[in-house]
């Protein structure tokens, strides 16, 4: 049995970060079955440090992109249908921009941005830790983060420009995604898990911000995450094993 660790549900969705979204999007989609596992309080137990990663057997795989290609070289490529080499790159090449660029907007939005990260982020994720824990760790993570932001390079522009930056990738899945009912054509392919977790996580979220706009203004891509939905909920989403503690989650 495939077990997938994740952060867990934060605000009103499964799952707060995209890359933990995308591995259970791909699990549902490719009919995997698979148990969940919150493990948010002890990421030393992530081989990378990071999550989502999995077991299957005694194989451990971090990395959501390694995770995907373990699963389609275990299990078969049950996503590919008829799409072209050239399809796949072009929805590779649209996955790897939400993954590198637009990603760093999204923490932007959450961690950075400092309404939306004293109303909705730091007592979403550290609210319940005892003090001074509660005052000590949220600056700590923060400050992280904006270090992390700043070495990727995105963190050194500002605010507008760092929202720009994520429209204008959004504006780009849009006009791939044109009038198809998924990314690449008629049927869900690899890349619609990311997709629509990353689309699902600047819109769904209840952090404001002119990327969450441009989504919800755009009737092609509302319509794309509602299809979806329609075509998740048509498979398991995996049974839930008890969580493994709860603390600060990032992504």
């Amino acid at each position: 049995m495939i077990i997938l660790y994740r952060f867990g549900p934060a605000w009103a969705l499964q799952d707060p970060s995209p890359f933990c979204l995308k591995i259970l999007y791909y699990l549902q989609l490719a009919d995997l079955p698979f148990e969940s596992v919150a493990q948010l309080s002890n990421l030393r137990r992530a081989p990378k440090g990071k999550l989502p990663f999995i077991e299957d057997g005694g194989t451990v795989i971090a990395d959501s992109a390694f995770i995907v290609e373990y699963l389609k070289d275990t299990y078969g490529d049950r996503l590919t249908g008829d799409y072209t080499a050239e399809q796949l790159a072009v929805g590779r090449s649209v996955a790897r921009m939400l993954e590198e660029s637009t990603y760093w907007a999204l923490v932007h939005s959450r961690w950075i941005d400092a309404k939306n990260w004293e109303q909705f982020t730091r007592p979403e994720f550290f609210g319940s830790l005892p003090w001074p824990l509660k005052s000590l760790v949220p600056v700590f993570v923060q400050r992280g983060l904006k270090r992390s932001m700043k070495g990727q390079g995105m963190g050194r522009h500002t605010p507008e420009e760092i929202y720009q930056i994520g429209q204008q990738d959004l504006a780009a899945v849009a006009e791939v995604l044109g009038n198809k009912p998924f990314l690449l054509g008629p049927l869900a392919c690899e890349h619609d898990a990311t997709v629509h977790a990353f689309l699902v996580c600047a819109a769904r979220a209840p952090h404001p911000s002119p990327m969450k706009e441009q989504i919800l203004a755009n009737p092609k891509l509302v319509a794309y995450m509602e299809r979806m939905d329609q075509r998740l909920a048509a498979t398991p989403a995996g049974a839930a094993a008890p969580a493994a503690g709860a603390g600060p989650g990032m992504g």
